[in-house]
């Protein structure tokens, strides 16, 4: 295998789109959260079919909040490598082990 002479270039623009992509998936969580509160108070809880449409909404933010929380950790390996956070490897390679036992949780939730 040759080096390329472009590569930590093109390992730049990859640790750019990803940290773009993850901070645009952040941004959709935390909006989706904000619309589960906004149903959420909108919602007669004395009703049957409130009660139903709020442990929906518990569902859906519970799965929100825990992808927020792997996309939170997955923020840490581009931010570190692009300088934007001065992050020791341990906090990073911790934050992935976190990211990484959520996903497999989820699925192992799936299958379950």
């Amino acid at each position: 295998i040759r080096p390329m002479a472009s590569a930590k270039r093109l390992q730049r623009e990859a640790y750019k789109a990803w940290f773009t992509g993850l901070m645009f998936n952040t941004i959709s969580g935390l909006y989706i959260l904000w619309q589960l509160r906004q149903r959420e108070q909108s919602i007669d809880k004395k009703d049957g079919e409130g009660v139903v449409e709020s442990k929906k909404i518990q569902r859906e933010r519970n799965s929100t909040n825990l992808q927020l929380i792997s996309d939170l950790c997955d923020l840490t390996v581009p931010s570190a490598a692009l300088g934007y956070a001065n992050l020791d490897d341990g906090i990073v390679g911790l934050a992935g082990t976190v990211s990484s036992l959520i996903g497999i949780w989820g699925a192992w939730k799936k299958t379950a």
